[in-house]
C-alpha cells in the first residue's frame, strides 16, 4: 500500500480527532479507518495518538489565552478601582489575581485532604491521658453523684 502525503495524514488525523470529541471508542475507530482508508490497528493507534497531540496542544493554547484575559480583565478592574478609591473591591481583585497565580496555598493539598472530603481542614490532635490524684477524682465522683440524685 502507498504511503500517504502529509496532507492526507493531516487530514486523517483531524478526522479522528472529531470522531474521538464525539465520543468513539477505539475500536470503532479502528472499524472506521479500516473502512475508509484500509489501514491497519497500529497505523490507526499512531493516528489517535497524533490526534490526543492535537487536542492537547489546541486545550493548552487556549488554556493560555483564556488565562491572560482573565489576568489583564483584572488588572483593568484594578485600576478602576484605585482611580476611584475603591479600596474593598480592588483589594478583593487582588486576592483574586493572587488565587489565579496560585500564591495562596490550597488547604486541602496542605492537609492532605481528597476532594471527596468536605469543609474545613482536618486538624489532628493527640489526646494524652493526664493522671488524676486520688482526691480530685473523689470530688467528681461525689459531684456526679450529687448530679445523678438531683435529676
Amino acid at each position: 500500500m502507498a504511503k500517504c502525503t502529509k496532507k492526507e495524514k493531516l487530514r486523517r488525523t483531524y478526522e479522528i480527532k472529531a470522531l474521538l470529541l464525539e465520543g468513539a471508542a477505539s475500536n470503532e475507530i479502528h472499524d472506521f479507518s479500516m473502512a475508509e482508508w484500509g489501514i491497519s490497528p497500529s497505523q490507526t493507534q499512531r493516528y489517535i495518538a497524533d490526534a490526543y497531540d492535537l487536542i492537547n496542544e489546541e486545550a493548552a493554547k487556549y488554556s493560555q489565552a483564556t488565562t491572560a484575559w482573565h489576568f489583564e480583565s483584572r488588572r483593568s478592574l484594578f485600576a478602576k478601582c484605585m482611580d476611584v478609591n475603591d479600596y474593598a473591591n480592588a483589594r478583593q481583585i487582588l486576592s483574586d489575581l493572587a488565587k489565579l497565580q496560585d500564591l495562596y496555598p490550597d488547604y486541602r493539598k496542605a492537609q492532605n485532604v481528597t476532594h471527596e472530603q468536605t469543609g474545613p481542614p482536618v486538624i489532628h490532635i493527640e489526646m494524652h491521658e493526664t493522671p488524676i490524684d486520688d482526691d480530685l477524682k473523689k470530688k467528681i465522683e461525689s459531684k456526679l453523684q450529687t448530679n445523678d440524685s438531683d435529676n
